[in-house]
């Protein structure tokens, strides 16, 4: 198994497949190693009960980038965009609760019932926030400037967003400026007077991430999420997969499946070649590695740069997350909304609920009222599940990775009968229809992922881990210090939700020093 001068990329999820299109577009012979039997990472598709399938643990596709749809041409290959994001239904066990659409300017349903001075303001919020859409596009999209680096370059991109900022105007500037390290729940205490609306907005600012509604920083998070997202594509994460797999095979990618890798080979300073699991060798001049920086750096037979190695052993990526999956014999429907079927939905109490939900987080337990993030694919894909049947997939919050005596089968049944008791009052009993359930805990998705410390972005999104520091300084520009080793999966820059982004401006990198 050899070919000299094959790149290699390591996972064959949305980051890694959109790396390889780009570097083989630009004349380089690719090869995917992916661990896993199918494409796709944490958005693969599973049958976690014979007939139900759930597309892994990445629910929505609201943070595909259209200039990324474009720049790939993946209409070419049967991606579309959703012509409006999906509704997101927010119940309460007394009455009708609201229903969002996540990014969109339009009034939440149910708001302007429940109060007429927020549905007012909902509107002027929005308009607030839209100036600062271009300057959050810019940073997304762009790789990060190399602080290392001296020259008018990186001091011109540094400039950029200051100058940007400045040119909205005194006003503008000066409310950005308070927002940004604000917490979520003083930036919606502000703005908003019903309870439920903001633990809605203020869980968003919360997802892969080491904090509370009332931690420094949420808030920035928060409006990062309300102003980068989008409508989603047409069919969800998988089918971005399936498009981008399509894309790479036209590309002349070759994709090898049920390969792990085992080691990444250098030879005085520089990548030389990769070895799977097997005892086979791949000789290559690059390797992109689509997963996090700590796994990566792990599989590295050679000596790590001393300084590399310690920014990424104080990475951070404590894993908050839980998955639940429900194989139900009906439809998942919510008490107040029987004549309407949500793909997506949201459990949440109040910001001080969210805030002492992560207080359990801290000290290594978890509580009876996490919040839910809520996915029904076999609503829009009736093949993921028998007629009149739901496969339910349910992203439970502030479950952590260090849980106290550990994540035993006995404290996974504890969850699972958790969850059913946050679902019941907004949803009516379940346990009537449910036909097998499984519970994959932080431990389980580092295991089955191949995730550090069971986090589903790789690294925590906080202020000191964005931008020109994600996943750190010394690590935020793709490129290590080992000669062809490119960083691209979801723990660099923009990292997150941002699916395929982090590949493209990685790929972008190692074309750089071609």
């Amino acid at each position: 198994m050899s070919s000299k001068g094959t790149t290699v990329v390591l996972g064959a999820g949305h980051n890694g497949l959109t790396a390889a299109i780009r570097l083989a577009r630009a004349g380089h012979k690719v090869t995917i190693l992916e661990r896993q039997s199918v494409a796709g990472g944490v958005a693969a598709l599973e049958e976690f009960h014979p007939g139900y399938l759930v597309p892994g643990i990445q629910h929505g596709s609201f943070g595909v980038r259209p200039r990324l749809v474009k720049d790939l041409d993946l209409a070419s290959h049967g991606l579309r965009l959703r012509e409006q994001a999906a509704a997101v239904c927010v119940p309460e066990p007394e009455g009708r609760g609201l229903v969002l659409r996540y990014g969109d300017d339009q009034v939440p349903g149910g708001l302007s019932e429940r109060s007429s001075s927020d549905a007012t303001r909902w509107s002027d919020w929005r308009a607030e926030l839209e100036p600062i859409r271009a300057i959050l596009d810019a940073l997304i999209d762009q790789a990060p400037p190399v602080l290392e680096a001296a020259g008018w370059s990186t001091l011109l991109q540094l400039a950029k967003p200051s100058l940007s900022l400045r040119r909205l105007g005194a006003n503008a500037m000066s409310r950005i400026l308070r927002a940004a390290p604000m917490c979520a729940e003083d930036l919606l205490n502000d703005t908003f007077e019903d309870s439920l609306l903001r633990a809605a907005l203020a869980s968003r600012g919360l997802e892969g991430a080491f904090l509370g509604p009332r931690s420094a920083g949420s808030g920035a998070l928060l409006l990062m999420r309300e102003l980068a997202g989008g409508p989603g594509v047409e069919g969800g994460p998988s089918a971005l997969t399936n498009s981008l797999v399509a894309a790479a095979r036209a590309a002349g990618v070759e994709l090898q499946f049920d390969t792990e890798v085992s080691g990444i080979l250098v030879d005085n300073g520089r990548v030389c070649a990769v070895r799977t699991s097997d005892g086979q060798e791949l000789d290559c001049a690059l390797v992109v590695s689509g997963l996090g920086v700590r796994r990566t750096f792990a599989a590295c037979d050679g000596v790590i740069p001393v300084r590399q190695r310690r920014a990424a052993e104080r990475v951070r990526a404590r894993g908050t997350t839980a998955a639940v999956r429900l194989a139900l014999s009906a439809p998942l429907q919510f008490k107040e909304h029987a004549d309407t079927r949500f793909e997506f939905a949201r459990v949440v109490d109040t910001t001080v609920a969210l805030e002492q939900a992560f207080d359990h987080t801290k000290y290594g337990e978890f509580g009876e009222h996490p919040w839910l993030d809520i996915a029904v694919p076999s609503e829009t894909d009736r093949e993921l599940a028998p007629s009149g049947h739901s496969s339910v997939s349910i992203l439970v919050h502030n479950a952590p990775f260090d849980l106290n005596g550990g994540w035993t089968v006995a404290r996974k049944a504890e969850l699972l009968q958790t969850v059913l008791r946050r679902l019941e009052p907004v949803s009516g009993e379940l346990t009537s229809q449910l036909v097998a359930s499984q519970v994959l805990a932080p431990t389980d998705l580092e295991s089955t992922f191949s995730l550090d410390g069971g986090h589903p972005m790789h690294a925590e999104l906080g202020l000191d881990q964005l931008w020109v520091q994600r996943p750190s300084v010394h690590l935020a520009h793709y490129r290590t210090e080992i000669g062809g080793l490119v960083l691209a999966g979801r723990g660099s820059h923009p990292g997150g939700e941002f699916l395929g982004t982090s590949g493209w401006l990685g790929a972008g990198a190692a074309l750089a020093r071609d």
